[in-house]
């Protein structure tokens, strides 16, 4: 009976010791991310530093100065990226299969804040573009949000691409 009580407690003692030891995330291990497009949601302009990193190397970095909100904005279309609250970030790296990961710093704070694209949401595709939303409101701090775009193949990714730089351009 002793040697019953102590197995059980033994076990119960080695599933609390490893509770919190594994991370879980959500998608592919591998994938290729084709776009960000970063979107102003908030009623005020913002700017925003971007970094994509490609396996842990930065592949892309860019600074966005004062993105008008999307309130100021006349000719606001409901198009994916044919806004002026709105940027396309395409074709600046190499959508490799890998394991992506994307930096952020809002209107001139100090330190990046780092989310892994496979942490975001679950997804099965191996070929993704993601939403970065600026959110908040006039009483409240502008947050991030994000969402993957998911994709069955390289070419309705591409195809995708395509019509929202035609939208743009047009």
């Amino acid at each position: 009976m002793k040697r019953r009580s102590l197995l059980e407690l033994s076990g119960t003692a080695t599933l609390v010791g490893t509770a919190g030891c594994t991370q879980l995330t959500f998608g592919s291990s591998k994938y290729r991310l084709w776009f960000l497009r970063v979107h102003n949601g908030t009623p005020a302009e913002q700017s925003i530093d971007i970094r994509v990193r490609y396996d842990g190397t930065v592949v892309y970095e860019q600074r966005f100065e004062e993105i008008p909100s999307f309130r100021e904005t006349e000719h606001e279309k409901a198009a994916f990226a044919a806004m002026e609250s709105a940027r396309l970030i395409e074709n600046e790296w190499n959508p490799e299969l890998g394991t992506y990961s994307i930096e952020y710093r809002l209107n001139d704070r100090n330190d990046y804040e780092k989310i892994e694209v496979a942490d975001i949401e679950e997804f099965d595709a191996e070929n993704v573009g993601v939403n970065v939303q600026l959110l908040g409101g006039s009483l409240s701090e502008t947050s991030v949000g994000f969402r993957v775009l998911g994709y069955e193949s390289k070419e309705q990714a591409t195809q995708f691409l395509t019509t929202v730089t035609n939208q743009t351009e047009g």
